[in-house]
Order: structure tokens, then sequence, then C-alpha cells
């Protein structure tokens, strides 16, 4: 997505198949360095993020991250959960006012979908994990 819109993303086909399910990735973003400690980087990449989530209508749900330690921990989250959830690497929801997020460099993200019962996972899967 070199060059992109901050506020471009993308979808997976499958995953835009499912009505009920609103999900989105995007790549780098044009001009923001995020080649320092973890926290700067997602502060830096906060806006664009929020940018993204608006246009999904997710802006209003609780958006949940973990702390993605390259792991195998996962943790089944709802509303009450806030920010990140702590040493993580997969989340899980059917919590309809929850936005699940991951964040990834090198990893990858996968997303797993229970259409039925609109139960969603977001995992962060790195070679240790």
């Amino acid at each position: 997505m070199s060059g992109a819109d901050p506020g471009s993303y993308e979808h997976f086909p499958a995953l835009a198949a499912i009505p009920s399910i609103r999900h989105a990735f995007c790549g780098r973003v044009p001009g923001v360095e995020v080649k320092v400690d973890r926290a700067e980087a997602l502060a830096r990449l906060a806006a664009q993020h929020e940018i993204i989530r608006a246009a999904l209508e997710l802006d209003g749900k609780e958006f949940v991250i973990g702390e993605q330690i390259h792991g195998s921990e996962v943790a089944v989250v709802d509303a009450e959960a806030r920010g990140s959830v702590g040493p993580v690497d997969g989340l899980i929801t059917a919590d309809p006012r929850v936005c699940l997020g991951v964040y990834v460099a090198d990893c990858c993200a996968v997303y797993l979908v229970e259409p039925e019962r609109r139960v969603i996972a977001l995992l962060h899967s790195g070679r240790k994990g």
C-alpha cells in the first residue's frame, strides 16, 4: 500500500461476504516513522487508525488489543475490557460493542470468524508464537 491514503484499508473477500462482520487491515502509513519503541509507534499511528475505525463505523466500539508478547495466550474479551488486556497474542469476542485490534510488522494477523454465533478472534502470529 505504498503511497496509500492514511485512511485507506483493505478487506479480505471471504470476510467481506459476511455482512455481520466488519473488518479491515491497512499497510504501512506513508510518512509515519515506526522504527521506534512500540508505544511510540502506536502513538504515531493512532490518528490514522482512528480514521479507519470511523470509516468502518467502529469508532463507538471499545477498541481492545493485547500486548503481543509472541506467546500463545488468548483472552476472551467484552466491552468491559479497556485498551490493552495484557500479555496475550490472541483476542476472542462475541460482544458487538468491541473492536479487536492487532499490530504486525514481520508477523501475521490471523482472523477467525464463526458467523452464526457472531464470534470473532484476532491473533498475532509470529515465528515464536
